[in-house]
């Protein structure tokens, strides 16, 4: 959807670009509906970070930072990438998601999409130059 978004940027704007910035991206944890697991968000998340830089996303925002709460039942609440200070899980400790994050922003910091590369059945595979060098990212 961002390829077409900067399509239309183009139409509308005599064929020039616009930055564009995806400013509140999350999934949330917990057992209330529509949520996913700690495992699950941190691989959505990885996912969306990769796929943002791909699609030339210049900034990608996550929402948000800190758990607003402790009730897993509570959609809202569980956004975040570290546990409430309340959790029982321990205070402002981090899910798999902020680790997710770290990895992915160490690895590609600075880093340009190349490809999309060949892959087998199920598997995505994105290149990209960084500057230590190539960085292939993959999942199933």
């Amino acid at each position: 959807r961002a390829r077409q978004l900067r399509n239309l940027i183009r139409q509308y704007n005599g064929g020039g670009d616009k930055p564009i910035h995806f400013t509140e991206i999350g999934w949330p944890t917990g057992s209330a509906t529509r949520t996913v697991s700690e495992l699950g968000q941190a691989k959505f998340l990885a996912r969306a970070y990769v796929l943002s830089l791909a699609a030339g996303v210049e900034r990608a925002f996550w929402y948000d930072f800190v758990n607003d709460g402790v009730e897993d039942d509570k959609r809202e609440q569980n956004f975040g990438l570290i546990h409430a200070e309340a959790d029982p899980n321990g205070a402002y400790t981090p899910k798999p998601g902020y680790v997710a994050y770290a990895v992915a922003a160490r690895q590609l910091s600075g880093a340009v999409f190349v490809a999309q590369d060949p892959a087998p059945d199920g598997v995505m595979n994105y290149r990209f130059r960084a500057p230590s060098g190539d960085v292939s990212v993959l999942w199933v």
